[in-house]
């Protein structure tokens, strides 16, 4: 019966329905969980749910000391830069960010991350920036770094590091890779002219 009206149908508003109809298919499958996956939830609960406690607990601590690492680099004299805190999800990782405009090709991030293993820095360039320009300013700048996907910094710190150790790195790279930004703009107006 169907088909007689689809036939006649106007195509606009075809992939419309189908599309709904696909949906209501989908609602009607529900979900099923992995049976011995849920035998072992029920037989070992108050393992799992003090195991889920303490994963909460450690992603609380990690939220914690980038805090607290943020708190002690005060980026509010530089207008280009952004400090904000990032967690992924259900990961155990947690990471002080700082994205620092220094042109519109030239948008550097800079993410001090800590994990079980410890503290790591990486420095890129967002979506649309020029990887290459951010290597040269590197290089400019005197700012070592492992090539990789993204540019990481080789000092890296313990987990337990004191955040006074690791800090003037941290603000210093910011401060650096901030202050720059005068020059690339010079460099970008020279160029366009």
């Amino acid at each position: 019966m169907l088909g007689h009206y689809v036939a006649r149908a106007d195509t606009r508003y075809l992939t419309f329905l189908l599309d709904f109809l696909n949906t209501l298919d989908n609602l009607q499958v529900g979900t099923v969980m992995d049976q011995t996956f849920l035998a072992f939830l029920a037989s070992r609960q108050s393992d799992v749910e003090a195991f889920l406690n303490e994963i909460k607990k450690f992603r609380d601590e990690l939220r914690t000391k980038v805090a607290e690492l943020a708190a002690l680099i005060d980026v509010t004299a530089y207008p280009n830069v952004r400090q904000w805190l990032y967690r992924e999800g259900g990961s155990l990782i947690d990471i002080l960010v700082y994205d620092i405009k220094l042109a519109p090709d030239l948008p550097v991030a800079i993410d001090t991350i800590v994990r079980p293993d410890g503290w790591e820095v990486q420095i890129f360039v967002r979506r649309g920036g020029d990887r290459s320009k951010l290597q040269n300013l590197l290089q400019r700048l005197e700012i070592p770094f492992k090539d990789g996907e993204r540019f990481i910094f080789p000092t890296r710190f313990g987990y337990t590091e004191k955040l006074d150790q690791m800090y003037p790195v941290v603000r210093d790279l910011v401060v650096k890779i901030a202050d720059s930004g005068n020059a690339v703009k010079s460099e970008s107006n020279t160029a366009s002219e």
